[in-house]
């Protein structure tokens, strides 16, 4: 059994223009492309999600997030999810 680990560390989302936003397509074209046998995946998002912690910062990556889980499902294997918090994920 062969399981990917799709890491996404540190992306400070900001603003709906973030580049980081726009890459889910790339992101499982890539991961398809180095593991096109692969039993699952594990999507471990790994610190720094939000740039200041807001309710609006975390709703711009759960769509990125959500995009990307959807995309990797299509192939039919399962899709896990991992969230480690980071010190930006705080809303002070």
């Amino acid at each position: 059994m062969t399981l990917v680990i799709v890491q996404l560390s540190d992306l400070h989302i900001k603003t709906a223009s973030d580049l980081a936003l726009q890459r889910a397509n790339k992101i499982v074209s890539a991961v398809n492309n180095l593991a096109p046998t692969a039993n699952g995946y594990l999507l471990a998002i790994t610190g720094d999600v939000a740039f200041a912690g807001t309710k609006a910062q975390y709703q711009l990556a759960a769509s990125l997030f959500q995009s990307i889980k959807d995309d990797l499902s299509r192939t039919g294997k399962p899709v896990l999810q991992f969230l480690i918090p980071g010190n930006h994920d705080l809303d002070f």
